[in-house]
């Protein structure tokens, strides 16, 4: 049976308006995942220029280093600023994170990576985490040529001004 007025069968109008209504769907679903995807953008890339108080503990809880990280500058996904730590182990259990350096680091929505030793191909620390509400949390790692030599968890807090 044909519809009186385009003069198509009722079966493909009603084809063409399943294809058209999914393709609406589809497009507006694309759309809110977009608009997700840069809600979160935004709010990862407000990670505050300032100071941190950080904390660098073994893999059996135990602090082994704490001082400051002080994030400089933000722009896209790079991160640059300065650390100075002081360590209450032994070298071989921290790594480099005695004294001062500059940090270079790259964040992607609540990912952070930050090297201690940007620009070095061995003795590095690199703290890979999250950040959320003002604090950086995760992992810290001292890598030489060979792969990963100490390990441990960290801890660095917004200090409010």
């Amino acid at each position: 049976m044909n519809s009186p007025q385009s003069g198509r069968p009722l079966v493909q109008q009603c084809l063409i308006k399943r294809v058209l209504l999914a393709g609406t769907l589809s497009l507006l679903m694309f759309i809110g995942m977009a608009c997700t995807a840069n809600t979160q953008d935004r709010s990862a890339s407000s990670i505050s220029v300032g100071i941190y108080n950080y904390i660098a503990k073994d893999n059996n809880g135990a602090v082994i280093a704490e001082g400051k990280l002080e994030i400089t500058s933000v722009a896209a996904n790079a991160i640059n600023g300065k650390w100075e730590l002081k360590t209450s182990a032994p070298m071989e259990q921290t790594g480099p994170q005695d004294g001062q350096g500059k940090i270079g680091g790259q964040l992607s929505r609540n990912k952070i990576i930050l090297d201690l030793n940007p620009g070095w191909r061995d003795n590095n620390v690199v703290l890979s985490g999250t950040f959320q509400k003002g604090k950086l949390s995760g992992t810290w790692g001292w890598y030489g040529i060979a792969g990963a030599m100490q390990e441990g968890t960290f801890e660095a807090i917004f200090q409010e001004q």
